[in-house]
């Protein structure tokens, strides 16, 4: 069984509703998902390679959408985490830090079009960010 809480923000037209599940078959990694309304697109995005016991960040057009401290990336499935965010608009501009190790990137995308994102941590500095179907 998942314990699961809903969290909302302030405001109903500020941001969806959240629900957060942590889950054993996750590795009691946290999955995000929006409750997503008609004229919203969901964006997948998957934290691979890299992570080690960093703090990440996402934020989609300014706004701070993911906060995770401690993630680190599990070499079975060389994932850290799976976050679904849903989005407003089509054009978005992802911004994604980690830290320790002062990692930014940033990227803009069509999220109708590209639906996945994968962010992957790569040597002493570098995000690695790519798009998918």
């Amino acid at each position: 069984m998942c314990p699961s809480s809903d969290v909302e923000y302030e405001g109903a037209a500020a941001a969806p509703r959240v629900r957060e599940i942590t889950a054993a078959t996750t590795n009691a990694t946290t999955i995000v998902g929006h409750e997503i309304a008609a004229d919203m697109t969901s964006l997948s995005i998957t934290l691979g390679k890299g992570f080690r016991g960093h703090t990440v960040v996402i934020a989609v057009d300014g706004r701070e959408m993911y906060r995770r401290a401690g993630l680190s990336t599990d070499p079975t499935v060389a994932r850290a985490d799976v976050v679904e965010i849903a989005v407003a608009s089509r054009l978005i501009q992802v911004v994604v830090s980690a830290t320790p190790g002062d990692y930014v990137g940033s990227l803009e995308l069509d999220a109708s079009a590209h639906s996945r994102l994968a962010i992957s941590l790569v040597g002493e500095g570098t995000v690695s960010l790519e798009t998918s179907v």
